[in-house]
């Protein structure tokens, strides 16, 4: 019995062997070989003919095609291949903010059109017709057949824009109304800083008043929609705001207004009160500014409305700006001068050391 055991044994142990040949003999034996190293595919580029010198979108007619890219070096590609180009812009060289353009062009010059250039200068800096630094990244594939890959493009720039500003006309809305004898050529005014049909200002109200776009009836005229909504239909009711100074913002875009009546004082460790409580400034109506004469310690202060952080003003007293750096003043007794009512100009203080 135990011969037949080890008989059938070895059997088991050759057939298994034999089937294990036959499942490999087709199988090549594993291989090793280096990977091959990458190659890139450089492209050199430079600005294109339109952006070599300082561009005014101003002076261009929106639908106008600027050369924007030039490839001024191309590699060896394969037969049949075929380039096409994506483009960016940035106002710095790392592209942390870059906006991407609609882009058309030959093998060797990408263009765009002013318009869609002056949208892209806009959306990284605002409307504010200045002059802005733009560089260039230009995204190059390389497509064979079914298969496309990206070639690398250097980084050009900086290039000089100055985007499209609105007409002076449109830079001011005013406010005429109850407050001043309903009379626009005297009205008080609000100014769009940033050119974007946003309005903001400081005004004395006292009952009704409008907005209009220009210093008489003869334009157009922005009246009550609505709580918080503007009609400029000639129609429209008038808006409404008890006596007051009130800090007002319209948006002609999307015709709505805020009016946040306000009351000014001084605050900081310089003050009397400190960082807790603001030491009030009366209101002047006939020259319209807020004045305060104070004990002041040697230390810092600000100007904030309402005895609340929502709107302050601080950093240069010739040029103060909103939610500004705090302002350092010595030892004494002072009298402030805090003027508001010129958006355009700014807004600035008078200090006197009595």
């Amino acid at each position: 019995m135990k011969k037949i055991c080890i008989y059938f044994l070895s059997l088991l142990l050759v057939a298994l062997t034999a089937c294990d040949e036959d499942f490999n003999k087709e199988v090549a034996p594993p291989q090793s070989n280096e990977q091959e190293e990458a190659k890139a595919v450089d492209f050199q580029v430079t600005l294109g003919k339109d952006l070599t010198i300082p561009v005014f979108l101003n002076d261009l007619d929106p639908a106008a095609s600027m050369q924007v890219v030039s490839v001024s070096s191309t590699p060896s590609l394969p037969e049949g291949a075929t380039l096409s180009y994506r483009l960016q812009v940035s106002p710095t060289e790392d592209f942390t903010a870059a906006v991407e353009l609609p882009v058309t062009g030959s093998d060797k010059t990408l263009s765009v059109t002013a318009a869609d250039l002056d949208k892209a200068v806009q959306s990284m800096y605002g409307k504010a017709p200045e002059a802005r630094s733009l560089y260039l990244k230009t995204g190059v594939y390389i497509t064979t057949g079914t298969s496309s890959i990206l070639g690398n493009a250097n980084v050009v720039g900086p290039a000089t824009v100055t985007p499209v500003s609105l007409s002076p006309e449109l830079l001011y809305l005013y406010v005429p109304g109850n407050h001043q004898g309903w009379n626009p050529a005297a009205a008080p005014s609000l100014y769009t800083e940033n050119m974007d049909m946003i309005y903001t200002g400081f005004v004395y109200l006292d009952g009704e008043y409008k907005f209009t776009s220009a210093p008489d009836w003869d334009h157009t005229n922005y009246g009550s929609a609505g709580q918080g909504l503007l009609s400029n239909d000639g129609g429209a009711g008038n808006l409404q705001a008890e006596a007051g100074f009130y800090y007002l913002k319209a948006d002609l875009n999307l015709l709505t207004y805020t009016q946040t009546a306000t009351v000014w004082g001084l605050i900081g460790d310089a003050t009397p009160g400190g960082w807790d409580n603001s030491t009030p400034m009366t209101y002047d109506r006939v020259t319209n500014t807020w004045t305060v004469t104070a004990d002041m310690s040697a230390g810092m202060y600000k100007f904030r409305a309402n005895n609340a952080w929502d709107i302050n003003l601080g950093g240069d007293l010739n040029q103060l700006t909103f939610n500004g750096e705090n302002i350092s003043i010595e030892e004494g007794n002072y009298t402030f001068t805090l003027q508001l009512s010129n958006p355009k100009e700014g807004y600035n203080c008078r200090l006197q050391k009595n």
